[in-house]
C-alpha cells in the first residue's frame, strides 16, 4: 500500500511517498443548482502529511511548500501539475491529477507535548481548467479502468 504526491512545476518540484503522507482527501464540490454545476464546481485534493519525517528525509521540501504557498499571482509559473497516487499491492488503484494546481491553503500543526506535527495542503485547480482535473480508477477486482 503506497501514497505518493509529485509536484512539478516552474518554480516547484519536489515528490513525497507514503513515509511522509499520512493521507490525503479528494472533494468534489458541486453547486445545488442544477444550472451553475458547469460554472462554479470545484475540485480540490488535501495532502495531510507528517513533518518530522518530510524534514528527516529532504529539510528543504517543507521550506519549498511554504515558499509555494505564499507565492502571490504574477504569471503561469504559478501553477504546478501535481499528480496523487494511491497503490496497493503494486496495483495503481487510484490516481488523481491537477494540471495546474495552487495552493489555496498551507497549514501545520505541532503538538507541544510529543513535538510531532503534521502539515496540510489544500490544493485547488486553476479555474479556467477545473474541468481538466482526471481521476483514474483501476480497481484490482476486476481490472477494469475507468477515466473520468
Amino acid at each position: 500500500m503506497g501514497l505518493a504526491l509529485t509536484v512539478e512545476g516552474t518554480k516547484v518540484n519536489f515528490q513525497l511517498s507514503d513515509y511522509e503522507i499520512r493521507g490525503y482527501e479528494f472533494d468534489y464540490h458541486a453547486p445545488h443548482s442544477k444550472y451553475a454545476k458547469g460554472f462554479e464546481d470545484e475540485r480540490s485534493l488535501r495532502i495531510i502529511g507528517d513533518i518530522s519525517r518530510t524534514i528527516e528525509k529532504n529539510r528543504d521540501i517543507l521550506e519549498l511548500i511554504r515558499r509555494w504557498a505564499k507565492q502571490e499571482y504574477v504569471d503561469e509559473s504559478y501553477y504546478s501539475y501535481v499528480k496523487a497516487t494511491y497503490t496497493y499491492s503494486e496495483e495503481l488503484v487510484r490516481e488523481i491529477v491537477f494540471p495546474d494546481a495552487f495552493i489555496k491553503e498551507y497549514k501545520e500543526t505541532i503538538n507541544p507535548h510529543t513535538g510531532h506535527g503534521t502539515f496540510e495542503i489544500l490544493l485547488l485547480q486553476k479555474f479556467e481548467k477545473r474541468t481538466a482535473v482526471g481521476i483514474a480508477h483501476n480497481y484490482i477486482e476486476n481490472d477494469s479502468e475507468v477515466v473520468i
